[in-house]
């Protein structure tokens, strides 16, 4: 549940993002094409384009390349309610 609302989240801020933008715009531009891509237990090193000498990923490369990525976050290892000592 705790990863459903984060997902939610995170897809909500994508499209009051693309709301925003679309807002600002003339009509007579064309609207933003968003598409969130969530891939489940692959690991970082799991794609060509991180640097693994064995797999071969030509597609997921070029999708690496022509996109754009949020890499930067962070998680909590604590199953805790914030705030809370462990």
């Amino acid at each position: 549940m705790k990863y459903f609302l984060i997902l939610l989240t995170v897809f909500g801020l994508i499209l009051s993002i693309a709301s925003c933008n679309t807002m600002n715009e003339s009509s007579t531009k064309s609207q933003p094409n968003i598409v969130l891509v969530l891939t489940d237990d692959q690991g970082y090193g799991a794609i060509g384009r991180h640097g693994h000498p064995l797999l071969k990923t030509p597609n997921m490369d070029q999708l690496y390349d022509e996109s754009v990525r949020f890499d930067n976050f962070y998680v909590s290892a604590s199953c805790s309610p914030p705030g809370l000592p462990f």
